[in-house]
C-alpha cells in the first residue's frame, strides 16, 4: 500500500475515497454520540449545527470535511517539496490517523476547525519567498477568525500564524497588520451582527462558550487507549528520524517542520481554552503529525520496512473497530 501510495498519479485522490470507506466501515455500526453541536455556543457553530442536526447529514459531511483536508494537506507537501518526490502519502496517513478515534470524522466544531487550520498553513507556506504576500497574510487572519467563531479554542492559529511568518520571513509591520486587519474584519462582522440583533451582551460569553463550562473530561476506554498509543509511537519513531532529515533537507523544509513542531504544542494548549472539555479537540493534531509521519516513512531507506510501517499503521484503526471497541 505504502508504495501504491507513493505513485505520483491522481488517481490516488479516488483511492482516498476507498481508504476513508474501508477505514470507517467499522465505525458505522457502533453507537455514536451526535450532540457534539450542544455544548458549543460559538456563533458558527450554532449555525452550523441548526442547518445540519440530522445523523445522516453529520456524519456525511463529517467524512467529506476529512476528504478535503486530506487531499489539501497532500498538495501542501507536494508542492513545497517536503519529501524527496511527490506522493499521495500524506492524505492516506492523514485519514488512517483521523480514522483512529470514533467520532473524530463526525461533523463537529473542532473539524470544521481542522480544516480551516489546513488552509492557514496551506496560506502560511506559500508566503515564503514572496515578495508581497499581503493577500495570502490577510487570508491567513480571516480565516484564524473564522475557525476562533466555530470553535474558541482554535484562537492558537493566529498565534501560530504570527510565529510562522517570524520563522519563514523577515519582520515586516505591514505584513503583521495585515493579519490582524484579516482576523478583526471577520470579528467585526460577527460584531455587528450580534448588534443588528441586540444580541450584544451575549457576544463574548457565546464566542468563548461560557455558557458550557465543564471542566470534565471523561475517562478514557480501551480504544482510545490503543489509538492514543499508536500515535505516540510512531511519533517518538518521527522524532528520533528528525535530526537526520534536518541535516539532509533544505532551509525551507526545516523551516516548515519547525512551524508543524510549534502547532503540535499550542494545539495541546489550546486544549485548556475549552469550555468543555472534549476529546474531539485532538482531532486538530492529524494535520502536522500526518506531515510528520510522512515525512518519516519517506525518510525509511528500505522500501520493505517502510511498507511494514505503513502497513501496521493502516491496520491500527481496523484493529480498534473490530477487536477492541
Amino acid at each position: 500500500m505504502f508504495r501504491l501510495f507513493s505513485y505520483n498519479s491522481p488517481l490516488n485522490v479516488a483511492l482516498y475515497a476507498v481508504l476513508l470507506f474501508a477505514m470507517q466501515i467499522g465505525w458505522w455500526f457502533q453507537p455514536t454520540d451526535f450532540q457534539f453541536f450542544a455544548n458549543h455556543t460559538e456563533p458558527l457553530s450554532k449555525l452550523l449545527g441548526s442547518l445540519f442536526a440530522e445523523k445522516a447529514w453529520q456524519r456525511s459531511l463529517g467524512v467529506g470535511l476529512v476528504f478535503v483536508a486530506a487531499t489539501l494537506l497532500n498538495q501542501i507537501v507536494n508542492e513545497h517539496k517536503i519529501t524527496p518526490q511527490r506522493t499521495y502519502v500524506t492524505g492516506a496517513v492523514f485519514i488512517v490517523l483521523v480514522s483512529l478515534f470514533k467520532d473524530f470524522t463526525v461533523l463537529c466544531p473542532q473539524l470544521v476547525a481542522l480544516l480551516l487550520a489546513v488552509r492557514v498553513i496551506q496560506k502560511l507556506f506559500a508566503v515564503y519567498g514572496v515578495e508581497k504576500p499581503f493577500a495570502k497574510v490577510f487570508d491567513i487572519g480571516w480565516l484564524s477568525a473564522l475557525a476562533v467563531f466555530f470553535y474558541f479554542p482554535a484562537f492558537w492559529l493566529l498565534l501560530f500564524a504570527l510565529v510562522g511568518l517570524a520563522i519563514l520571513r523577515p519582520f515586516v509591520l505591514r505584513e503583521w497588520w495585515m493579519a490582524l486587519i484579516g482576523f478583526f474584519a471577520v470579528s467585526f462582522a460577527v460584531f455587528t451582527w450580534y448588534f443588528y440583533h441586540d444580541q450584544l451582551p451575549n457576544f463574548i460569553s457565546d464566542v468563548v462558550n461560557f455558557n458550557h463550562v465543564s471542566r470534565t473530561l471523561s475517562s478514557l476506554n480501551a480504544a482510545q487507549v490503543f489509538g492514543i498509543a499508536t500515535v505516540v509511537m510512531y511519533s517518538v519513531l518521527s522524532v528520533l528520524r528528525l535530526p537526520k532529515i534536518f541535516f539532509s533537507s533544505l532551509i525551507q523544509v526545516r523551516k516548515y517542520v519547525t512551524i508543524m513542531a510549534i502547532a503540535v504544542g499550542l494545539i495541546f494548549l489550546g486544549f485548556s481554552l475549552q469550555a468543555h472539555f472534549s476529546f474531539n479537540h485532538f482531532v486538530l493534531l492529524a494535520a502536522p503529525l500526518s506531515i510528520f509521519f510522512t515525512i518519516y516513512l519517506h525518510s525509511i531507506k528500505s522500501v520493505f520496512y517502510a511498507e511494514v510501517m505503513f502497513t501496521l499503521l493502516l491496520s491500527c484503526p481496523l484493529i480498534i473497530q473490530f477487536f477492541i471497541s
